[in-house]
């Protein structure tokens, strides 16, 4: 006992606060807190201060104290209000849009007992409200916007009506200059429309542009308009002096029913079905997402008030987030005109798009430079119908049997060498050893492209079902096949391959694999991952798997990491796998949603995603004294470590010498105040 008190009061002496993980990766936003509200999720939120009214669709308006945002408390409830849909927040006055009851206007001067003081019931659905003063304005859906005299708020008066067509779920309102004030309406599929409201009481239309794209969402700061495109993602205009929208850029990804979006001038968030994305906007031409929240259900709307992210969502009320000081991603990404596929070597990246190649060196984490382009008439579809052997580059088309052949022993200067078509196997993977490639749909094929442009088949293996990736580790080839799970040939022999293992017995749906050391990483279509022995391939030998969630795409071995990308639903997850019987979970985070290819050197990972090559730094997450793995060094982890200490369990031999004493505490201290790298 007394020795437990002496180390524990040196421990807590000596530690002398928090310590932030500030590798990149590693800040991932950070998960504060939450709000279980009793209505079915929350629609839109207005933090005002210390508190956050939410619109709780059937739960009416909810008022939340979130002057501590790692434990947001309701403070009162109104569903008097009706389903509440949108919130604007007036000093003490909040207008509620609702579905079905127009809308209403509640006196909030005490927080803890809003009351209703009056209603608007001139449409039936309020989506959006902007304004304030005396004057708002309201998208009504299929009734267009509606303006609102409310300088008695009790009664407010319909100024004017407007409905050019289309349905409209946003409006904003800012001002162009001293006196001329703008109102901008996206409508679906009628464009893009500004209004001057200068008379509110007679709107003029004075600028649009004609389109027939389903926006949904608005955000106006300095003349810069952000309008959220539920097909293609954002898209950023700029209103001249005489009210004409001018495009000026867009970031183009997947929005997955985009729903809210919020802008600040520089940064643009957006709201979709599975959390919060963030776009760098400093240069409106060229936003670039740069991280993403990843919530656990449909992100409504949401506001950010300084660094904080307040998100409702249909699963758990609010969830509350901190955003990153810095990204995870090194520089704007490289964009491109289609989609990609990239692989890697020595400090070049290649890059293929459509029937181009290009050749990027890298010269530093976030500096990547053209040194080559060249014509193969082949557009890789995944990761695994690209690959690098020797001086050789293969790639694969997609439907085809067709294995193109690229020289890179100069990579300044690739050369075509030839294309081959093999026998039976279609090239949608392929790895190769030297002039060896290894082909396998739903037969595994070898040929000897020493000739590249001819080709020589050694061997034809016919496999159960359709493969999804492969990996070669010296004579060991390694398939896994749709519901056949793992497969191992023995291809010592090329022109007899010889399969020696399987895992498991019964199959699996494995779509990713990667093999290092001896040990095969499985990637499940339901989101796990697991780690089995392959060092006896007649008997592999499960050791561990975790459960992510969302299916997963790619796996990368680096060192004594994992590297996983899974569908939006889990995005970027990455693991220690220097014991892989027991894996630890380092960070799982969302920033670029799914990845399609990816390439690690030198603790970055270069990813092929939809249109663009962004280099995603993977530094600074090991993390030795974040025992809890939450990305930050608190008490808990120095209880943690107490724990084990007093047990004689592994964590509390710090320094490793199978011994628990005063070196382990010391060690401890040491890692825990120097933070994380």
């Amino acid at each position: 006992m007394k020795r437990y008190s002496v180390n524990a009061v040196i421990v807590c002496c000596v530690l002398t606060g928090v310590a932030w993980a500030d590798g990149l990766l590693c800040i991932a936003g950070h998960y504060l807190g939450s709000l279980e509200t009793t209505a079915d999720g929350v629609r839109e939120i207005q933090v005002m201060g210390d508190y956050a009214f939410l619109a709780d669709r059937s739960g009416g308006l909810v008022i939340a104290d979130v002057s501590d945002p790692s434990n947001p408390v309701t403070v009162s409830a109104l569903p008097e209000v009706g389903f509440a849909l949108d919130v604007l927040v007036d000093g003490d006055t909040v207008y509620v849009g609702t579905g079905g009851s127009g809308l209403a206007v509640v006196d909030a001067t005490d927080r803890s007992s809003p009351t209703i003081l009056g209603r608007y019931e001139g449409v039936i659905d309020v989506i959006d409200i902007a304004g304030g003063g005396n004057v708002v304005y309201l998208a009504c859906n299929d009734d267009g916007i509606r303006v609102l005299d409310i300088s008695d708020p009790a009664n407010p008066m319909e100024l004017a009506a407007v409905m050019p067509g289309g349905q409209l779920y946003s409006v904003a309102v800012f001002e162009h200059a001293d006196d001329e004030l703008r109102l901008c309406a996206p409508f679906w599929g009628g464009g893009l429309r500004i209004y001057d409201v200068n008379d509110p009481s007679n709107p003029v239309d004075i600028g649009s542009i004609e389109n027939d794209r389903p926006y949904f969402g608005v955000a106006v700061e300095n003349d810069i308009v952000c309008v959220l495109n539920r097909n293609s993602g954002l898209e950023i205009y700029q209103v001249s002096p005489d009210g004409q929208p001018v495009f000026l850029g867009g970031a183009s990804y997947l929005p997955t029913l985009a729903y809210d979006i919020e802008f600040d001038g520089q940064t643009a968030l957006v709201s979709d079905r599975h959390g919060v994305r963030e776009f760098d906007v400093t240069d409106p031409t060229h936003p670039w997402q740069v991280f993403a929240y990843p919530t656990d259900g449909f992100a409504y709307g949401f506001d950010f008030v300084g660094n904080m992210v307040y998100v409702g969502n249909d699963a758990q009320g609010m969830q509350v987030f901190e955003r990153v000081a810095q990204g995870p991603i090194l520089g704007e990404p490289l964009k491109f005109g289609s989609d990609l596929t990239v692989a890697g070597r020595d400090g070049y990246l290649y890059v293929n798009e459509l029937d181009e190649l290009t050749v990027m060196r890298i010269d530093g984490p976030s500096e990547m430079e053209e040194v080559a382009s060249i014509t193969v008439g082949v557009s890789v579809a995944s990761p695994s119908a690209m690959h690098i052997s020797g001086n050789r580059l293969y790639l694969g088309a997609p439907g085809t049997r067709d294995v193109t052949v690229v020289d890179i022993g100069d990579p300044a200067e690739p050369v075509l060498l030839g294309v081959s078509r093999f026998d039976s196997a279609g090239s949608a993977n392929l790895i190769s050893e030297g002039n060896l490639v290894f082909a396998a749909t739903q037969a595994l094929e070898v040929r000897d492209l020493t000739d590249p442009s001819a080709g020589l088949t050694l061997s034809v293996t016919p496999l159960s079902s359709f493969t999804r990736d492969r990996q070669l580790e010296g004579d060991m080839l390694y398939l896994v096949v749709n519901e056949a799970g793992l497969m191992i040939f023995d291809v010592a022999d090329p022109v007899s391959p010889a399969l020696l293992g399987t895992y498991p017995d019964s199959g699996e749906n494995y779509f990713a694999l990667d093999v290092r050391g001896g040990v095969a990483y499985l990637g499940g279509l339901d989101g796990s991952v697991d780690m089995v022995d392959v060092s006896d391939p007649m008997s592999p030998i499960f050791l561990a798997g975790l459960n992510l969630s969302g299916q997963v795409i790619e796996l990368a071995a680096y060192g004594d990491k994992l590297f996983v990308s899974a569908n939006f639903a889990n995005g970027q997850t990455l693991i220690d796998v220097s014991d892989p019987a027991q894996p630890e979970l380092l960070i799982e985070a969302n920033e670029l949603g799914t990845v399609g290819s990816v390439y690690i050197e030198d603790d970055v990972a270069y990813i092929g995603q939809f249109r663009s090559v962004t280099s995603y730094d993977l530094s600074g997450c090991s993390c030795p004294a974040d025992l809890t793995g939450d990305g930050r060094l608190t008490f808990f982890d120095v209880s943690q470590f107490l724990v084990a200490y007093l047990a004689n369990e592994a964590d509390g031999d710090w320094n490793g010498d199978g011994a628990w004493n005063f070196f382990d505490l010391s060690a401890f201290i040491q890692d825990f105040n120097a933070g994380c790298p």
